[in-house]
């Protein structure tokens, strides 16, 4: 939508004075973390829109001038949260060039869980009626770059990513164990943890 057809809309809504002293895409970004909070609480199916308005001091009506329909939020609130969580991979990638597998996943899931809130939403999203098969944030040719390279060298594109399927899957279940306490974190843990997702690197 181009700005004046955007904002002619956002005045349709009772939240516009609120909403025309901010940043517009901070709104949008607001609205994208809270929704991830709050459906990481309590479940996406179970979120309601109205919550999500609350906490970011807009109105229900808001939401759907940046997202317009619940589907779409939700698919850019996990879109969202990958590239959070990527941005911590690639602002760490440094430690697996230089060969540090598990300073990396110690900084990886040190991330993870200060912010538990992305890795519980993408798991439930990834489960949820709203997930849509959306390409992932990675090209095969960065799986290539950084997995094992004996794994991955005569693997398809589609191949790959199933990989990083995998590894992600085992990485967002151990985050949740652990910030919901149902694993202690300890050295035995940490150690299982590290030697399985070590184990795609070397």
């Amino acid at each position: 939508m181009i700005f004046s057809d955007f904002f002619s809309a956002l005045h349709k809504t009772k939240g516009v004075k609120k909403v025309a002293r901010r940043n517009l895409v901070n709104v949008a970004e607001r609205i994208l973390l809270e929704t991830v909070k709050t459906a990481a609480e309590e479940s996406i199916e179970k979120t309601p829109s109205k919550k999500i308005a609350e906490k970011c001091d807009i109105t229900d009506a808001t939401i759907f001038v940046y997202y317009k329909t619940k589907k779409n939020l939700f698919n850019k609130a996990y879109e969202y949260s990958l590239e959070k969580l990527y941005a911590n991979f690639k602002s760490n990638a440094n430690l697996l060039q230089e060969g540090k597998y598990k300073d990396f996943w110690e900084e990886i899931l040190s991330f993870a869980l200060d912010n538990d809130y992305y890795a519980k939403f993408c798991a439930a999203y990834r489960h949820s009626a709203y997930k849509e098969k959306t390409n992932p944030y990675v090209s095969a040719e960065f799986i290539k770059d950084y997995f094992n390279a004996e794994l991955t060298r005569n693997l398809t594109d589609e191949q790959c990513f199933s990989l990083l399927d995998t590894v992600f899957s085992i990485f967002l279940e151990t985050v949740i164990a652990f910030a919901d306490k149902k694993v202690d974190k300890n050295k035995k843990t940490l150690d299982a943890f590290f030697n399985v997702c070590v184990g795609a690197f070397l």
